[in-house]
């Protein structure tokens, strides 16, 4: 029973970057090998497929990255579940960026389902960033604001492959967002009286 479902989900998928909210449920049914009745049996309307096929996208995402953290030092970890968030992001962009853009209203509906998700990928990260502190390897630094910064970098990125149409590949991204999170992008001559400047503009910041 499962493993049709994941089927049916995963033929929804690739139909929904074809066609977007246009699609039918005689499409699915025709790309998963299965009568549009089995469909029905699984998912009781369109939305409700639409909508499974985002949370399920997002719980793939907790797999890679539970993957990812694997290893022995926490840079090697983080440089890991960058580089394989990144790679899932950029592949699953079509499919997000169809559903986002012509079932606006899906994403509000499903916060529920996805909020704790989302939380537990920050998490993730969170919690890899605070072990690195701890162990030396990383510089202190508030972990949360630092987890959600990634996220945003690494699913911006995802996005502006296809919004800038860039002609750098996946690869030579991330070893660009790699160096620089490892090296800084700062000069070391510069860094201190960049320090000072950046001290002074988060003083004058007012929200």
């Amino acid at each position: 029973m499962e493993a049709k479902r994941k089927l049916i989900l995963a033929a929804a998928a690739g139909i929904i970057e074809q066609h977007g909210s246009q699609f039918t449920i005689e499409h699915v049914a025709q790309a998963a090998g299965v009568a549009k009745g089995t469909v029905y049996l699984y998912f009781d309307s369109k939305t409700a497929l639409v909508e499974q096929v985002l949370v399920s996208a997002v719980e793939e995402m907790q797999q890679v990255l539970e993957k990812a953290n694997r290893g022995n030092s926490c840079s090697a970890r983080l440089s890991s579940m960058i580089a394989a968030h990144f790679k899932h992001i950029n592949a699953r962009s079509p499919l997000i960026h169809k559903l986002v853009a012509t079932e606006p209203e899906l994403l509000g509906n499903l916060k529920q389902e996805f909020l704790p998700r989302v939380l537990a990928i920050h998490q993730t990260y969170s919690a890899l960033l605070s072990q690195g502190i701890k162990s030396g390897e990383f510089r202190p630094h508030d972990t949360k604001i630092i987890a959600a910064s990634l996220l945003a970098m690494i699913h911006n990125l995802a996005v502006s492959t296809s919004i800038f149409n860039h002609q750098a590949q996946p690869r030579q991204i991330l070893a660009e967002v790699l160096s620089m999170l490892g090296k800084g992008i700062t000069e070391t001559s510069y860094a201190f009286k960049n320090l000072l400047e950046h001290e002074e503009d988060v003083k004058q910041c007012k929200v």
